[in-house]
Formats: C-alpha cells, sequence, structure tokens
C-alpha cells in the first residue's frame, strides 16, 4: 500500500508491508506438472505408510493366531485330505453325519408351534430373514388374534402389515402369509397339506416347505440347512463352493442316507453356530478336527482369508484384495 506523504514528494512503503513484499519478491511458483508430481509423491509414500502398517497388524493377528491354535492342540492334529471319489464322498458324509449327532443329539426346532398352521407361520418369517427369538416374540400375539387359515385369509392387509410390523419385512411377509392362507382356506379346507407339491401351491420356498414336512410331518425328503450349515458343509468338503443353495441342499441330499438326513441339516446349523464360526472357528475345540479337510481355511492359522496380496497406490482396491483357496476336486 503506497501513501502521499507530501504534494512533490514520492510515496512512501507503509510499514509492515515491505517484509511481506520482500518475502515474495524473489520467489517463484513451481509449473504445475512439478506441483502435481510433488502432490503424487506425497500421496504414494502415505499410500506406503499406510500398507506397511496393515501389514505389520496382519503378522501380529497372523501371530497371536499362530499360538492360539498351538495352545488349543490345533497344529498337533494330522490336517485330513479331501475326498475325491464318490464312495469316498458318501463314506466321509455318513461318518461327519453319525459324529455329529453323537456331538449335539436330537435337534429341536427353535419355532414355537403347536400345529402345522403355526409351524408354518413362524417357518415363513423365519425365511425372511428374522431370528428365532424375533419370530417368537412376534407370533406369540400374531396367533392370539389369527389362530387358524381362514382368520387370517379374512383380515385386511393393513391389520396383518401393522401385526407383522416388528419383523424384517413386513410388507412382503403379509403379503406371503395372506396368499398362503387363501389358497389353505380355499382348496385345503384350512389344513396344511403333507406333500411337497401341494406345499409349493402355497407360494411358499422348498425350504420353509421342508422344514413343515420334516418338523411336523416327519418327512425328510431332502436335507434342510442355512448359510451356517453351508459354511459347514464346504469346510467338510461336502459341497461344492460355486453352487446355488439348491444345489448345494441336492448334493448333501444324494450323500446323507435316509436314516441319517432327518437332523443332518439341522446339527450342521447347531455346529455353525457354535463351532465352525465363519471368522474365528474352534478348529482346536470341534469334535471333527481329525476328519476335517478345512476347505478354504489356512492349515495352522484357522483363518478365512490369507494375508493381503497386493499394496499400492495405483490400484483402486488396494486394502482388501484377498485370495480364498478352495482345493476341491473336480
Amino acid at each position: 500500500m503506497w501513501v502521499a506523504t507530501g504534494r512533490d514528494s514520492a510515496p512512501e512503503q507503509v510499514k509492515g508491508e515491505s517484509a511481506f513484499a520482500a518475502q515474495g519478491a524473489g520467489k517463484k511458483r513451481r509449473p504445475s506438472a512439478q506441483r502435481g508430481k510433488v502432490r503424487t509423491a506425497k500421496r504414494d509414500e502415505r499410500s506406503a505408510r499406510i500398507a506397511a502398517r496393515q501389514r505389520r497388524k496382519a503378522r501380529q493377528k497372523q501371530k497371536k493366531q499362530k499360538a492360539k491354535t498351538r495352545r488349543s492342540g490345533q497344529e498337533g492334529s494330522r490336517q485330513a485330505q479331501a475326498p475325491s471319489t464318490e464312495e469316498q464322498m458318501r463314506s466321509h458324509a455318513r461318518q461327519i453325519a453319525r459324529k455329529l449327532k453323537q456331538v449335539h443329539g436330537e435337534v429341536h426346532c427353535g419355532l414355537h408351534h403347536v400345529s402345522a398352521f403355526q409351524l408354518l407361520i413362524a417357518a415363513m418369517l423365519s425365511a425372511e430373514g428374522n431370528s428365532d427369538a424375533r419370530v417368537n416374540r412376534v407370533t406369540g400375539l400374531f396367533f392370539s388374534r389369527y389362530p387358524d387359515a381362514r382368520s387370517v385369509a379374512a383380515a385386511g392387509f393393513a391389520e396383518l402389515k401393522l401385526s407383522l410390523r416388528s419383523t424384517r419385512c413386513p410388507l412382503q411377509s403379509a403379503r406371503t402369509i395372506r396368499g398362503a392362507c387363501e389358497v389353505l382356506a380355499e382348496d385345503y379346507e384350512g389344513e396344511v397339506p403333507d406333500t411337497m407339491s401341494a406345499m409349493r401351491s402355497l407360494g411358499i420356498e422348498r425350504e420353509t416347505a421342508s422344514v413343515v414336512l420334516r418338523t411336523w410331518f416327519g418327512k425328510t425328503e431332502r436335507v434342510v440347512t442355512d448359510a451356517h450349515g453351508f459354511r459347514v458343509a464346504l469346510r467338510l468338503g461336502l459341497a461344492p463352493p460355486y453352487e446355488n443353495p439348491d444345489g448345494k441342499e441336492r448334493r448333501l441330499t444324494e450323500l446323507v442316507p435316509g436314516v441319517d438326513r432327518a437332523d443332518f441339516g439341522y446339527c450342521l446349523t447347531q455346529h455353525g453356530r457354535k463351532v465352525c464360526h465363519a471368522k474365528s472357528p474352534k478348529c482346536g475345540k470341534c469334535a471333527l478336527r481329525d476328519t476335517c479337510p478345512r476347505v478354504g481355511l489356512n492349515d495352522q492359522a484357522g483363518m478365512e482369508r490369507r494375508l493381503p496380496t497386493h499394496y499400492g497406490p495405483s490400484k483402486s482396491s488396494r486394502w482388501a484384495n484377498y485370495k480364498i483357496w478352495w482345493p476341491y476336486p473336480n
């Protein structure tokens, strides 16, 4: 800033502005390309520090897991080989079914019911992703209002949706339950049928129908399980990894005989919930550790995922590039 002190005098620079002007007088700004290179170098350096920190944490986690498995006696047991032939697969499945039944005993359905209709409604709610505890809380009041299929079919859609408001998908659940009850009231006089084809005519899934047929009518047409059971079956080498749930159930049904088929799906589910967890399975305390090939797990660490295989700023997915090992026979 310049201020004139007199009529003919030259302007003088205000005190305090000289230091600022002198500081920036000889300083030249870098070209834009050079500034971009500097920013890229800083970003790469920061990404390298983050990657080194993650590698260090992963090594520490693997070291702790090895120490844990060593204490539990997992490393002392020899890992079994995955069966390769069809006869070996069937023998392996029968042996696992017997051991699971000895460990978990007679597994009962966790859904509260006193009739086939109540079991059907509870199984339909459970198929929507609700836990057994939530289904039991909802069905207690629901069955007091709607004791049979005719009362549900005669009820309004808004009332049904309000009764199921605490479930995960009340709109879809109300639509499915009302449609099934209308078919029961019109075609089956309000009684639940005891065949798979008739159950499928109600508009329900095959898994839900299998639960009702097995639990109430005692019919075991196929093995019924959930995501926990599928995870255990994959690690035991009983089902192919890249297959839809319906194909996995068909494969388990082929391997397990009819005598052990009744409780096999429930035993797989209980074993997956209590012992064979998704992230940290308790292999040292598992009753199947001598016969389990541990498909998809590291041999000693018992971890579901391996260490990251790539770190670098140029990749968009540098945080979670994991590879899963599936030594499944072709």
